[in-house]
């Protein structure tokens, strides 16, 4: 059986990680063809980006800049619960001024036009909402940060994919068992390229109330199980400890263990982080079932993601890091189309 290559990169150049870690990788020009969908994770938060809990610009520039010497096409998709966080996002993050440097086209993906599809086999999921944008793109790129989750242990490049559903749809994933959840999402639209973006993780509670913690490490494989799992052992965690790693390597969508690492190795770059707690009042809430199946509902949906409620509540929770954020500033059938009766 052929190892997951994986590949890690350290320093203090992000540009040049990202170079670095996909020049390892061999076959990338035959692999990243026509057009190519970056995901990263944005926070509406994070103004700076060593937060921790955001990707930063500079990885997701330098994956624009390679890919674009490919000869791609580049698209940087990303959607929140609500679509007004998401534009938020894309300000505070700088990632909007992208589409002019580059010029690469930058989607909402709540905003865009979503297809109803069947997942075969799911277990946790029988169908989604996903943008169009989507599962038009030729290769998906999954661009995670490294850091802890209240919920799933770990927030990686699986984890990362949830962005690509479809506004209220996300509250699905959420109602029975997100862990099984993630799997079936990722089985029906999984990474083609996992890039973890290590400059600076996240440790605690995250995955955005958590601690910063600097590690100038950059990880990518077209195996994004095994970027995951790599990612995991640097944090200090076993990836069999996080549930959705182990169902997804069940579920034959990657490998935990079968690995070459190129580059770096994880000895010289792993860092022992605190683990999530789920045991704050809000992320208990959140991440109650009952409180999804409500919050589904259209109207209380926008009640709850309503501007100006969201940011008030959220400005109460951020208060305590106000040093790092500023609160103002094809493995499925196709079922429906928006817009169709």
């Amino acid at each position: 059986m052929n190892k997951a290559k994986v590949a890690i990169t350290k320093g203090d150049d992000p540009k040049r990680l990202v170079r670095d870690a996909l020049s390892l990788l061999n076959g990338l020009d035959k692999r990243c063809l026509g057009k190519v969908l970056i995901k990263p994770n944005l926070w509406v938060g994070a103004t700076r980006m060593c937060s921790g809990a955001t990707t930063r610009i500079e990885v997701i520039e330098g994956l624009v800049e390679f890919l674009q010497d490919l000869g791609t096409h580049v698209v940087i998709g990303e959607g929140s619960m609500a679509s007004h966080i998401t534009e938020r996002a894309f300000e505070n993050t700088r990632v909007k001024e992208l589409r002019n440097k580059y010029g690469i086209k930058i989607v909402n993906l709540n905003e865009d036009d979503f297809v109803s599809v069947r997942i075969h086999n799911g277990v946790a999921l029988n169908s989604l909402k996903l943008s169009k944008e989507v599962l038009e793109s030729d290769v998906i790129v999954s661009v995670p940060v490294l850091k802890t989750h209240v919920m799933t242990g770990v927030s990686l490049s699986l984890k990362n994919m949830i962005g690509i559903v479809w506004g209220r749809d996300k509250h699905k994933l959420h109602e029975k068992d997100l862990d099984q959840a993630i799997v079936d999402l990722n089985t029906m639209v999984k990474p083609d390229l996992a890039v973890i973006d290590g400059m600076t993780g996240m440790e605690g509670r995250g995955p955005n109330l958590g601690k910063s913690v600097d590690m100038n490490v950059l990880i990518a494989s077209f195996d994004p199980v095994a970027a995951d799992s790599v990612g995991t052992q640097i944090m200090g965690m076993r990836p069999k400890s996080i549930r959705h790693l182990r169902l997804a390597a069940i579920r034959k969508l990657g490998t935990l263990d079968e690995i070459e690492i190129v580059g770096s190795p994880m000895k010289e770059v792993g860092k022992e982080f605190e683990p999530a707690k789920l045991d704050h009042l809000i992320d208990k809430v959140n991440a109650n079932p009952l409180f999804h199946k409500v919050a589904k509902n259209p109207l209380l949906h926008k009640l709850l993601y309503n501007r100006h409620f969201y940011y008030t509540q959220k400005k109460l929770r951020w208060s305590k890091k106000k040093h790092e954020i500023n609160v103002y500033t094809p493995n499925y059938d196709v079922l429906q189309k928006k817009g169709d009766n």
